[in-house]
């Protein structure tokens, strides 16, 4: 995605999230791809952090490569970033802010958004407390 200046959406969910971002020309909102050239566009609100080093990754590959690697994977991410309660990973202490940044920053990635502080101009977040985004819309 080497759009400048995105308006994006943010769907943190219990159990998926999603991107979308404002289509100027149709003024409508769009959900983005978890892959390039697929149609899924949730990926699960869990990440997987490599052990002994601070490499993160999300997305939908994530959980069988934290699975392969040894590595660790945090499928309670929503219950840990809407608490208040210090989380402790590998005898380090991450705030609930610290956890969110690192799920949000390794979700632009994924989507490819690498350098999110030049190409987003404005981003909304949503919480839901439903297990996914479509079950809010019906869809």
């Amino acid at each position: 995605m080497e759009q400048k200046n995105l308006i994006l959406g943010f769907d943190f969910g219990e159990k998926y999230s999603q991107f979308c971002c404002y289509d100027r020309g149709t003024h409508t909102a769009v959900s983005i791809p978890v892959k390039e050239g697929e149609e899924a566009v949730e990926f699960p609100t869990a990440i997987a952090k490599k052990r002994n080093e601070e490499t993160w990754k999300t997305g939908p590959d994530a959980e069988k490569s934290a699975h392969a690697e040894n590595g660790i994977w945090l499928d309670n991410l929503y219950e840990i970033c809407m608490g208040s309660r210090i989380c402790q990973i590998e005898n380090r202490d991450y705030t609930p802010g610290e956890v969110l940044g690192t799920f949000l920053r390794e979700a632009l990635k994924m989507i490819g958004i690498e350098r999110p502080d030049q190409q987003i101009q404005a981003m909304i977040c949503l919480l839901y407390t439903s297990p996914s985004p479509r079950d809010i819309s019906g869809s």
